[in-house]
């Protein structure tokens, strides 16, 4: 509320990215949210905001934010975003191109097995971003690729930087990252799946699901 109450449409807009422009409510109770939800963060902590070039502007207006009510500025970074999109642009069911907190098991095997996944092909490869997404997020230790012993037996990677090389060279094939990808997957989100039986969530989780068939729909 106080930061809906401080802030003025001028700040609003110029805290969007610069391709986008505002036409809608929605966007103004975004940015709002966003304020609120760095003002909570903030207090009494050091708080880093992690910037792409999409949020880099929202975040400066939030750090101003905070800095306004008394707090200390977060500090902001720029980093590359990293595009977990299981499709190229355009490309494929929107429903199945992103991988969602409703997603089931076989869910999660399906969107991995219809993923892109060129051979050699690190410069857009998102089973490549995921095991990094993994590695970097997830307190994974280790990532192992299932392999038959004819064809050379596991592979473990405890960094993406060697998967990626190894993924160019061609010596780790799609048909091996793909699966072992989708059982990584699965694992860490056992923890999100017993969180998503309480009996709100479900209620929530059946909205999901509505909007996901809704979006296959609008596709076909």
């Amino acid at each position: 509320i106080n930061a809906g109450r401080q802030g003025s449409l001028e700040a609003i807009r110029g805290a969007l990215a610069e391709e986008e422009n505002l036409d809608s409510a929605g966007q103004v109770v975004a940015t709002i949210m966003h304020l609120g939800d760095v003002l909570a963060l903030a207090g009494g902590r050091d708080v880093v905001l992690c910037s792409g070039p999409s949020t880099r502007n929202l975040n400066a207006l939030a750090a101003k934010h905070a800095e306004s009510s008394g707090f200390s500025a977060p500090q902001i970074e720029t980093t590359e975003p990293l595009s977990l999109r299981l499709q190229a642009k355009g490309e494929g069911l929107e429903a199945d191109t992103q991988i969602l907190v409703t997603d089931k098991e076989m869910d999660i095997n399906r969107k991995f097995k219809k993923a892109f996944c060129e051979p050699g092909n690190v410069d857009f490869c998102p089973p490549v971003n995921w095991v990094e997404a993994l590695l970097s997020n997830f307190n994974m230790d280790e990532f192992v690729v299932k392999r038959k012993e004819q064809n050379g037996g596991d592979l473990e990677y405890s960094s993406a930087e060697r998967l990626k090389e190894e993924f160019g060279e061609e010596s780790l094939h799609p048909g091996d990252l793909k699966p072992s990808l989708a059982k990584a997957m699965n694992a860490a989100m056992l923890s999100i799946r017993d969180g998503m039986k309480k009996a709100d969530l479900k209620k929530a989780q059946k909205k999901l699901d509505s909007y996901a068939k809704s979006l296959q729909k609008k596709k076909k």
